[in-house]
């Protein structure tokens, strides 16, 4: 389930070169996820099942959330 809001990011920028170098990155979100409002997935982010994100974690950098 996703809440309104949510962004799902696959890409970004360098913060020096940001129209000359690009990062790619797959998002994954398992089974029985619900993903909270104005929540942001970054590039290379798995959510794993029954993952219930709700408490103000509003943007996910990196990893695995079990």
């Amino acid at each position: 389930m996703a809440a309104p809001g949510l962004r799902i990011a696959t890409i970004n920028h360098d913060m020096n070169e940001r129209h000359a170098i690009y990062t790619y990155g797959k998002v994954t979100i398992k089974k029985n996820a619900w993903i909270g409002m104005n929540v942001t997935i970054c590039p290379g982010v798995t959510i794993g099942d029954l993952v219930l994100n709700y408490y103000g974690i509003h943007e996910v950098n990196s990893g695995t959330v079990p």
